[in-house]
């Protein structure tokens, strides 16, 4: 097979589409950290406003290259099948449709760092001696599930026994202490008589 423009373009295009569509369902499946393989997290971009800074972010993520390859690879190729235009023509507005569609991204990121509520977090301070009710049952070893109301709001954790017994399901706990952003460790409540 030739190794052409042509070729160059059906190749971004496919691969950036799987890698556009993957991400995307693992987003949407809660393992989106798994391809999140950001070349800079934009830290060192202190001297941008909020904008560019999430802008130039988005252009060195994974998120941001494979969006340009898509758009790139699929803009190309109607250029040249559609429309008929020569290859230069093809190449400079391939480019500028995979610019225009990563701007477009950083954009939606931006606007949905706006919706993000601080609401849901908490510190160790904020959970350590609240009361919780076991939803799922907290094996000897291993973790099970509480709910508990955290600022107003009840969230679902993973749990182990601090005291290393069974905990059964309904079960009153108080949280002991914060072993990760999701997993507690829970002792149980004395029954009031």
């Amino acid at each position: 097979m030739e190794f052409n423009l042509e070729t160059i373009f059906w190749i971004s295009a496919v691969v950036g589409s799987t890698f556009f569509i993957l991400k995307t369902a693992a987003m949407f499946l809660g393992m989106g950290d798994q391809f999140n393989i950001d070349i800079d997290d934009g830290s060192d971009l202190h001297g941008l406003d909020n904008a560019g800074a999430i802008i130039a972010f988005k252009f060195l993520s994974l998120t941001g290259i494979t969006t340009f390859l898509m758009m790139f690879g699929w803009g190309g190729l109607v250029a040249i099948k559609q429309y008929q235009l020569s290859l230069a023509a093809a190449v400079i507005l391939a480019i500028v449709i995979g610019v225009i569609a990563v701007l477009i991204i950083a954009m939606v990121f931006k606007y949905a760092m706006k919706l993000h509520s601080g609401g849901a977090e908490f510190s160790e301070k904020d959970i350590i001696g609240l009361s919780a009710e076991v939803y799922s049952r907290i094996p000897v070893e291993g973790t099970g599930r509480i709910q508990i109301n955290v600022g107003g709001l009840i969230r679902e954790m993973d749990a182990s026994s601090a005291e290393g017994i069974e905990i059964a399901s309904h079960q009153k706990v108080e949280v002991v202490s914060l072993l990760s952003p999701d997993t507690v460790s829970v002792k149980v409540l004395p029954t009031e008589k």
